[in-house]
């Protein structure tokens, strides 16, 4: 269930030097575009980080340095303990834990491994301004010479990112769904009807004619199809 001219792209790209931009990968919602984006890359050299739910930049280096470093995700976990902590010096109170935090953001931010290939997932379901997104984007891009891709359904991102993107993002690849090779999977799933190639032709075609563009439907008619067979005789 792979666009082949999406890996031919995702090979080119992972293999600049120095791309300095980011790839944007776009196209409607449940068609596969994680699944393909995933199944491209090696995947000892993907730090895949989702954006869903994270409501500032500092989350956002947090996430994806704990994914290039996982065995030093304490550093992280320390920051966020100590947040509300004091210490005193010669009768003046410090926020022990803001300084701690601070330089572990800091430590965090700038501890890059750009042999890594960053997936930014989820982009339209993050919290954080689109500029401060892209910002943090630009860092990884410009400043650690990392080679970043970010998932995203393009229609639904506010218009502030339409017109900024094109500083960030060097290139756009809208994907579409494989429909006969997710649908060979989908039946290879069911029971009653892998062996009818007649229904699932017909089903095939009928959901290619619904101009409907999300697998997971599809996969969802197929099974409701197999429960309504076990009702015929």
């Amino acid at each position: 269930m792979i666009d082949e001219s999406l890996k031919r792209y995702l090979d080119y790209y992972i293999e600049q030097a120095e791309p300095s931009y980011a790839v944007l990968i776009t196209g409607d919602w449940g068609i596969g575009k994680t699944y393909q984006v995933m199944n491209s890359l090696p995947k000892e050299k993907v730090c895949y980080v989702s954006l869903f739910g994270l409501s500032s930049t500092s989350e956002i280096y947090a996430n994806v340095f704990a994914e290039m470093y996982p065995t030093r995700n304490f550093l992280k976990k320390s920051a966020t303990a100590v947040k509300d902590s004091t210490a005193e010096w010669n009768d003046i109170t410090f926020g022990a834990g803001n300084i701690i935090s601070s330089l572990a953001d800091a430590f965090i931010k700038e501890k890059v491994d750009n042999t890594k290939i960053i997936v930014f997932d989820d982009l339209e379901r993050c919290s954080v301004k689109l500029k401060d997104i892209l910002g943090a984007i630009n860092k990884y891009t410009e400043h650690h010479k990392c080679r970043v891709l970010v998932i995203a359904h393009d229609s639904e991102v506010e218009s502030e990112f339409i017109t900024t993107k094109e500083k960030i993002i060097g290139h756009t690849i809208k994907i579409k769904p494989q429909v006969d090779s997710a649908a060979d999977s989908f039946f290879s799933e069911t029971v009653r009807l892998k062996h009818h190639n007649n229904i699932k032709s017909f089903i095939v075609s009928a959901f290619k004619k619904s101009q409907c563009q999300s697998l997971r439907i599809l996969r969802h008619v197929i099974k409701d199809c197999e429960r309504l067979t076990s009702c015929l005789t």
